[in-house]
């Protein structure tokens, strides 16, 4: 029987080994699987195929199409929002995904127009009449505490003697 060379054995141990840790074991989830888990409201797991896209290509305007999907699924309009914005500068007008489901994507993620005041201005939330009150009311508190320590005879020092002179009551004696 012929023998091995040492060698030849390492050799050909180390060229398995790179050829194992060169080539994915796990291929990144398709788009496809993807769908598939949201479609069965596997959202976390979707979540976390999308995480690992993104981790291995952030510049994929389809992992972040997805995870516009997504965030849409769990209810945050507003990162759905912003996640279809960053796909759509990767890739102008989307051209892999299908118009009419970034259509509806777009319009289920549409922010909510603003309410119209009476006089055909955006209304407020919060009443700006009872905002302007705690400004002046606090400023009218802060003005009045400053002034009462310079009113006169406010000030136990401020007692002067009739020949103009000032008496200071704990040093007992006349300045």
């Amino acid at each position: 029987m012929p023998r091995v060379s040492p060698r030849l054995v390492t050799f050909c141990a180390t060229a398995l080994l790179w050829l194992l840790s060169s080539t994915p074991i796990f291929a990144s989830p398709s788009p496809h699987e993807i769908y598939d888990a949201m479609a069965t409201g596997r959202l976390d797991l979707a979540q976390v195929m999308v995480n690992g896209v993104l981790r291995e290509n952030p510049l994929s305007a389809r992992a972040h199409y997805l995870q516009a999907h997504i965030f849409a699924k769990e209810g945050a309009a507003g990162a759905a929002r912003a996640e279809l914005s960053l796909a759509e500068t990767l890739a102008p007008g989307l051209p892999d995904e299908n118009p009419r489901n970034v259509e509806q994507l777009r319009h289920s993620i549409a922010a909510p127009p603003a309410r119209e005041g009476p006089r055909g201005g955006a209304q407020l939330n919060f009443p700006l009449g009872l905002l302007l009150a705690a400004a002046g009311l606090g400023c009218l508190l802060w003005r009045r505490t400053r002034s009462a320590s310079f009113v006169a005879g406010a000030c136990p020092c401020a007692n002067s003697s009739s020949d103009g002179a000032s008496s200071h009551p704990s040093l007992g004696e006349t300045l």
